[in-house]
């Protein structure tokens, strides 16, 4: 989860622009957050997992990022657009990001 945060933090920073179209490609908040939450899930159960390389936990990660694109019915491409959109806006990404660890320490409690 700290990698995930570490990297998402690293987008925001390096984006600079805004941008002021909204898309049917964007994803609205709550869903993206809701996508976010799901493979920050995965990611922590895989990093639990001592028995796999990093390898190994990428290649599952990668594998169940898909299944949670499909399960919320969102394309990777779609999934993507929503994350340069949301990083475009440093404030609001900070803001989602601070949502979904407030749902994953309530999930955890």
């Amino acid at each position: 989860m700290k990698k995930t945060l570490l990297i998402l933090s690293l987008i925001f920073l390096i984006s600079c622009s805004k941008n002021p179209i909204h898309s049917k490609d964007i994803l609205p908040r709550g869903e993206f957050i809701d996508i976010i939450i799901d493979i920050q899930t995965a990611q922590s159960l895989l990093n639990m997992k001592a028995d796999s390389t990093i390898d190994i936990r990428n290649i599952k990660l990668k594998a169940y990022s898909e299944e949670i694109l499909k399960k919320h019915k969102v394309s990777e491409k779609q999934y993507n657009k929503s994350v340069d959109y949301y990083s475009a806006d440093p404030d609001e990404l900070k803001k989602i990001m601070g949502e979904v660890v407030k749902k994953l320490n309530k999930d955890v409690s």
